[in-house]
Protein backbone atom coordinates (compact mmCIF):
# COMPACT_ATOMS: atom_id res chain seq x y z
CA UNK A 1 0.00 0.00 0.00
CA UNK A 2 1.43 3.29 -1.11
CA UNK A 3 1.17 6.37 0.91
CA UNK A 4 -1.94 7.61 -1.06
CA UNK A 5 -3.70 4.87 -0.02
CA UNK A 6 -2.96 5.05 3.37
CA UNK A 7 -3.90 8.87 3.10
CA UNK A 8 -7.37 7.78 2.15
CA UNK A 9 -7.78 5.16 4.90
CA UNK A 10 -6.92 7.57 7.00
CA UNK A 11 -9.55 10.21 5.77
CA UNK A 12 -12.03 7.44 5.13
CA UNK A 13 -11.84 6.43 8.88
CA UNK A 14 -11.82 9.66 10.14
CA UNK A 15 -15.15 10.49 8.53
CA UNK A 16 -16.17 7.66 10.01
CA UNK A 17 -15.26 8.52 13.42
CA UNK A 18 -17.12 12.23 12.84
CA UNK A 19 -20.25 10.30 11.57
CA UNK A 20 -20.44 8.34 14.57
CA UNK A 21 -19.89 11.37 16.70
CA UNK A 22 -22.52 14.14 15.65
CA UNK A 23 -25.18 11.98 13.79
CA UNK A 24 -24.36 13.51 10.63
CA UNK A 25 -23.82 11.43 7.31
CA UNK A 26 -22.77 12.21 3.57
CA UNK A 27 -25.28 13.99 1.82
CA UNK A 28 -25.61 13.54 -2.31
CA UNK A 29 -26.33 17.56 -2.24
CA UNK A 30 -23.68 19.62 -3.69
CA UNK A 31 -24.70 22.65 -1.88
CA UNK A 32 -24.86 20.69 1.82
CA UNK A 33 -22.62 17.64 1.78
CA UNK A 34 -23.88 16.68 5.22
CA UNK A 35 -26.72 15.01 6.26
CA UNK A 36 -28.37 14.08 9.78
CA UNK A 37 -32.02 13.78 11.37
CA UNK A 38 -33.34 16.74 13.24
CA UNK A 39 -35.15 16.00 16.67
CA UNK A 40 -38.62 16.55 15.08
CA UNK A 41 -38.31 13.31 12.58
CA UNK A 42 -37.17 15.75 9.51
CA UNK A 43 -33.94 15.19 7.32
CA UNK A 44 -32.10 18.26 7.52
CA UNK A 45 -28.66 19.34 5.66
CA UNK A 46 -25.83 20.63 6.67
CA UNK A 47 -22.76 23.12 4.71
CA UNK A 48 -20.56 22.49 7.75
CA UNK A 49 -19.93 19.03 9.97
CA UNK A 50 -19.94 20.36 13.77
CA UNK A 51 -22.13 18.39 16.91
CA UNK A 52 -23.65 21.90 17.24
CA UNK A 53 -25.36 21.25 13.69
CA UNK A 54 -27.34 18.46 14.60
CA UNK A 55 -29.79 20.29 17.10
CA UNK A 56 -32.54 21.38 14.90
CA UNK A 57 -33.24 24.53 16.75
CA UNK A 58 -30.22 26.85 15.84
CA UNK A 59 -32.01 27.34 12.89
CA UNK A 60 -32.97 30.59 13.95
CA UNK A 61 -29.21 31.51 14.90
CA UNK A 62 -26.98 30.11 11.96
CA UNK A 63 -29.64 31.08 8.86
CA UNK A 64 -31.57 29.09 6.63
CA UNK A 65 -28.01 29.46 4.29
CA UNK A 66 -25.96 27.38 6.77
CA UNK A 67 -29.10 24.63 7.29
CA UNK A 68 -32.08 23.63 5.55
CA UNK A 69 -34.83 20.65 5.96
CA UNK A 70 -34.29 18.29 3.14
CA UNK A 71 -37.70 17.79 1.83
CA UNK A 72 -37.32 21.92 1.26
CA UNK A 73 -34.18 21.68 -0.49
CA UNK A 74 -35.65 19.21 -3.07
CA UNK A 75 -38.70 20.86 -3.64
CA UNK A 76 -36.32 24.08 -4.33
CA UNK A 77 -34.31 22.03 -6.73
CA UNK A 78 -36.88 20.41 -8.62
CA UNK A 79 -38.41 23.89 -9.13
CA UNK A 80 -35.84 25.93 -9.46
CA UNK A 81 -36.81 28.99 -6.78
CA UNK A 82 -37.74 29.40 -3.47
CA UNK A 83 -40.56 28.56 -1.67
CA UNK A 84 -43.07 31.48 -1.93
CA UNK A 85 -44.40 33.00 1.51
CA UNK A 86 -47.21 30.81 2.55
CA UNK A 87 -46.19 27.72 0.87
CA UNK A 88 -45.40 24.36 2.56
CA UNK A 89 -44.30 21.21 1.70
CA UNK A 90 -46.17 18.52 2.48
CA UNK A 91 -45.61 14.53 2.96
CA UNK A 92 -47.83 12.95 0.98
CA UNK A 93 -47.82 9.92 2.85
CA UNK A 94 -47.51 11.79 6.35
CA UNK A 95 -44.05 9.99 6.32
CA UNK A 96 -41.24 12.56 7.05
CA UNK A 97 -38.12 10.50 6.53
CA UNK A 98 -39.26 9.78 2.74
CA UNK A 99 -38.15 12.85 0.68
CA UNK A 100 -39.24 11.09 -2.59
CA UNK A 101 -39.94 13.83 -5.08
CA UNK A 102 -43.01 11.48 -5.57
CA UNK A 103 -43.86 12.22 -1.97
CA UNK A 104 -43.58 16.01 -1.93
CA UNK A 105 -46.00 18.80 -2.76
CA UNK A 106 -46.10 22.10 -2.43
CA UNK A 107 -49.18 23.57 -0.92
CA UNK A 108 -50.54 26.46 0.55
CA UNK A 109 -50.72 26.68 4.20
CA UNK A 110 -54.71 26.60 3.83
CA UNK A 111 -54.75 23.52 1.53
CA UNK A 112 -52.22 21.81 3.77
CA UNK A 113 -53.92 21.98 6.86
CA UNK A 114 -57.33 20.65 4.78
CA UNK A 115 -55.03 17.92 3.75
CA UNK A 116 -53.90 16.76 7.17
CA UNK A 117 -57.45 17.25 8.26
CA UNK A 118 -59.20 14.94 5.98
CA UNK A 119 -56.32 12.22 6.65
CA UNK A 120 -58.01 12.06 10.30
CA UNK A 121 -59.76 9.34 11.22
CA UNK A 122 -63.63 10.46 11.96
CA UNK A 123 -64.03 8.59 15.67
CA UNK A 124 -67.56 8.60 17.80
CA UNK A 125 -68.19 11.03 20.46
CA UNK A 126 -70.66 11.71 22.48
CA UNK A 127 -72.35 15.10 23.06
CA UNK A 128 -71.85 16.32 26.65
CA UNK A 129 -75.59 18.64 26.09
CA UNK A 130 -77.89 16.03 24.92
CA UNK A 131 -75.75 12.78 24.77
CA UNK A 132 -76.11 12.09 21.17
CA UNK A 133 -73.57 10.28 19.59
CA UNK A 134 -71.92 12.37 16.45
CA UNK A 135 -69.22 11.60 14.36
CA UNK A 136 -65.89 13.96 14.14
CA UNK A 137 -62.59 14.03 13.05
CA UNK A 138 -61.47 16.62 15.91
CA UNK A 139 -60.37 15.18 19.36
CA UNK A 140 -61.35 17.97 21.22
CA UNK A 141 -65.12 18.17 20.24
CA UNK A 142 -67.23 18.10 23.06
CA UNK A 143 -70.84 19.14 21.24
CA UNK A 144 -72.77 17.71 18.05
CA UNK A 145 -73.75 21.18 17.59
CA UNK A 146 -72.59 25.17 18.28
CA UNK A 147 -75.99 25.75 19.97
CA UNK A 148 -75.18 22.59 22.75
CA UNK A 149 -72.37 23.96 23.27
CA UNK A 150 -74.11 27.42 24.34
CA UNK A 151 -76.65 26.25 26.54
CA UNK A 152 -73.88 24.13 28.30
CA UNK A 153 -72.17 26.95 28.93
CA UNK A 154 -75.17 28.97 29.68
CA UNK A 155 -76.47 26.29 32.24
CA UNK A 156 -72.75 26.26 34.35
CA UNK A 157 -72.63 29.56 34.36
CA UNK A 158 -75.85 29.59 36.52
CA UNK A 159 -74.77 27.15 38.84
Amino acid sequence: MDAKDQKIMELETEIEALEEFTGLKKSYHPNYPYKGMGIDGYWYLYKKHSRFLTNTLCKRLIGESTIISEHRYLIQQKTGQQIPKGYVVHHKDRNRCNNALSNLELLTLSEHGKAHYQMREVCTKKCKWCGGEFGTRVTNQLFCKPSHRKLWTLQRGKK
